[in-house]
């Protein structure tokens, strides 16, 4: 029998050091992205970088917000290999906007003249295509941290979201005052984005150090440490990562801030099942959860069971994995996360068909396509979760269906003009020239195995151009032999 490329997999989420408050009332959904420099001088292109990631983390404070994960801003940059150097034209951050499926785009420019700073917020209201008015702060360059406090309460009030006592006192309250260590950390993060690691490692190590000469302020330490963990996390030195991870945890524990040590756990235990130590990743999990549900922090609970359901899942503990995955569910119900309710959806009906309840089955793939019909500036995602539902359904023996649902990724792919992943693409041409040729119509299967053959040829994709030729070798054989 010819095995299809299974698409679907258990979505762990990653959240490095999300300092986001969620609660179930409405919230309005923001993107941020890197401020341009318009002096065009390299030296202070960290402003940019820095200011980001600052009003990201400042308005992440304010529970009606909800701030698109930076890691998701950027994943979308570079697979869908969007223009982000120099100005962003509007119909850029439009686009930007639907695939992270929000209601604002927050981008921006700034001057350094001397010992002054300008610097202009530009808002895009994303369901109508256009900037609302944009808004500017000017001030000493000595005054940066007063800057990006007085931008981030005029972005809230041009927004018109509420905001309360406490979450203005978070919001002035700065994670340093050192203004030297801000520059190397915001260096490192911009070099971070280009991926370019080794100069990352070298500009965050140089915040580290000048944090320890004069910076009374811990938080700034913890968030360098966990960023210089992350590094070595993505580059598969866990060792290294953990040892920063752990050393960066004792600082937030001391600091009582919940938020950052919920993090930190979380991130300890993701590391930990990526090394396969799942007792320990459960532990630190479960310590993520806690804080979470403490403070109430409904979108992060709901990734966090997530992450607890994968690893039931991938350890084949079905009954406790569906546990987590529906307590997950009733959140992201509760909140509206579409994406989060197909991934689960797809996720728990996997399970049931492995177990053939195939009842479930359908009630969870029935649920999971309503939602993916909602989702409509993310083609990309779409086309994956048609082609993990046809999985299912092929794995179940719902042929029809699944053939339906793999043409639907299929179209998703070649008529979104954005969506750039040819490796996608090759994997529901493989899968649909299988299912065509389990059903003995050979002639369609060698024509979609021929032109997932062709795109792995594009993509010099020598293994799958080997799994492809085998296939078309079988197909070819199977229709002699049957006359076709």
């Amino acid at each position: 029998m010819i095995k299809n490329k299974n698409i679907i997999i258990c979505f762990i989420v990653f959240q490095f050091l999300s300092i986001q408050l969620f609660s179930a009332q409405t919230q309005k959904s923001i993107g941020i992205t890197a401020f341009e420099n318009l002096d065009k001088d390299k030296e202070f292109d960290w402003i940019g970088v820095g200011f980001a990631e600052t009003v990201a983390s400042k308005l992440a404070y304010i529970k009606s917000l909800k701030i698109a994960e930076k890691s998701q801003l950027n994943k979308i940059i570079k697979e869908q290999k969007l223009q982000m150097s120099g100005a962003i034209d509007q119909n850029t951050i439009v686009e930007i906007g639907k695939f992270l499926d929000v209601e604002y785009i927050i981008t921006g420019d700034y001057q350094k003249s001397g010992g002054e700073l300008k610097v202009t917020a530009k808002i895009f209201d994303i369901e109508t295509s256009k900037e609302i008015n944009p808004v500017e702060v000017k001030g000493k360059f000595t005054d940066l941290f007063d800057i990006q406090n007085a931008l981030v309460f005029k972005i809230i009030q041009t927004i018109n979201a509420p905001i309360s006592e406490q979450e203005k006192i978070k919001i002035i309250k700065p994670v340093t005052k050192n203004i030297i260590v801000y520059e190397w950390y915001a260096k490192g993060e911009d070099s971070y984005e280009k991926n370019e690691y080794d100069a990352s490692l070298e500009c965050y190590n140089k915040a580290l150090k000048e944090s320890e000469k004069d910076d009374k302020n811990e938080t700034i330490k913890s968030i360098i440490l966990n960023s210089i963990g992350n590094i070595y996390a993505e580059n598969g030195d866990y060792t290294n990562a953990m040892e920063y991870y752990n050393n960066g945890l004792k600082i937030v524990m001391e600091t009582g801030d919940d938020q950052l040590s919920a993090s930190y756990y979380n991130n300890i235990g993701i590391l930990l099942s990526q090394k396969g130590e799942i007792s320990r990743a459960l532990e630190n999990l479960e310590k993520s959860l806690k804080l979470y549900e403490k403070n109430k922090n409904e979108s992060d609970i709901a990734a966090t069971y997530f992450n607890i359901g994968c690893i039931y899942k991938n350890k084949t503990e079905y009954g406790p994995a569906i546990v987590y995955f529906n307590k997950s569910l009733k959140i992201a119900r509760r909140i509206t996360d579409e994406k989060l309710i197909a991934e689960l959806c797809i996720n728990i009906a996997n399970i049931f068909a492995t177990q053939k309840d195939y009842k479930s089955v359908l009630d969870y793939c029935t649920e999971a396509l309503k939602v993916i019909e909602k989702i409509a500036g993310d083609l990309q995602r779409k086309s994956i979760y048609y082609a993990n539902v046809a999985d299912i359904y092929r794995n179940i023996e719902k042929y029809k269906e699944a053939i339906s649902l793999y043409n639907r990724s299929l179209e998703t792919i070649e008529t979104g003009k954005k969506i750039k992943d040819e490796n996608l693409k090759a994997m529901v041409l493989y899968n649909i020239a299988v299912l065509y040729g389990e059903q003995s119509d050979y002639k369609i299967a060698l024509y979609f195995a021929n032109r997932a053959l062709d795109t792995y040829n594009k993509l010099n994709d020598e293994k799958n151009i080997k799994d492809t030729q085998e296939i078309i070798k079988q197909l070819k054989e199977e229709s002699g032999k049957n006359g076709n």
